[in-house]
């Protein structure tokens, strides 16, 4: 099955995608004194780890050499994008609804699966991992069905279908299952940022006009 030429492409729409969200929520946050960063700059770190591995995704998929030689660095940077950036993602969202004590204990779920790491035992690392990301994707329901964020709930819910097509091991439709699961957090960064864009945040309209079509 591998390399796969329709991987390397699924990698790259997705890639697109996470530079899209970045470049949206308005890029580098050069001046830090901004307070509009406080809202966006979390999740933008999700953003740029997903990209980072998408990155190489592509090289590694598109050639039989670049599978076997990328393999680690993909896999570290795949790795590092669910232990590090979807807990920056989800405490964005618990800090742009004035609930900071959650989102601080959402950065500290990156603890576990980085101890585990480090116990050099792959399966209970991935196991840890695992665990982890699945609280951080149910922390996010809960946060979407109490904010009645259904924006947000669409998005993590496609997120939520697309790991678990992710881990089936036979084709669908002659495409790989990681093929289905780039092209399903392709349209769920889409509505991650529509979310984070479709509220006013202590007064502050975060580039709400981009989505306006929400409000109608």
């Amino acid at each position: 099955m591998y390399p796969a030429k329709s991987t390397s492409f699924s990698d790259a729409v997705l890639g697109i995608s996470c530079i899209w969200a970045f470049v949206t929520l308005g890029g580098l946050p050069w001046d830090w004194s901004d307070t509009a960063n406080v809202y966006t700059s979390l999740a933008k770190i999700y953003f740029g780890t997903s990209l980072a591995a998408c990155l190489v995704g592509i090289f590694r998929f598109g050639s039989l050499e670049f599978f076997h030689q990328l393999a680690t660095l993909h896999e570290t940077l795949s790795w590092f994008a669910i232990v590090f950036g979807l807990p920056c993602l989800v405490s964005q969202f618990f800090i742009n609804y004035g609930l900071e004590f959650l989102g601080n204990l959402h950065l500290v779920l990156m603890l576990p699966p980085i101890f585990s790491w480090f116990g050099r035992n792959s399966l209970e690392a991935t196991t840890v991992t695992r665990y982890v990301s699945t609280i951080n994707v149910v922390s996010l329901v809960g946060l979407a069905l109490y904010s009645k964020n259904y924006i947000l709930l669409t998005a993590t819910v496609i997120m939520a279908i697309a790991s678990t097509v992710n881990d089936m091991h036979t084709p669908i439709l002659s495409l790989p299952p990681v093929d289905w699961f780039h092209y399903g957090m392709t349209l769920s960064n889409y509505f991650m940022v529509a979310a984070l864009c479709s509220h006013d945040v202590m007064g502050i309209r975060v580039i709400r006009e981009t989505f306006d079509f929400f409000s109608v």
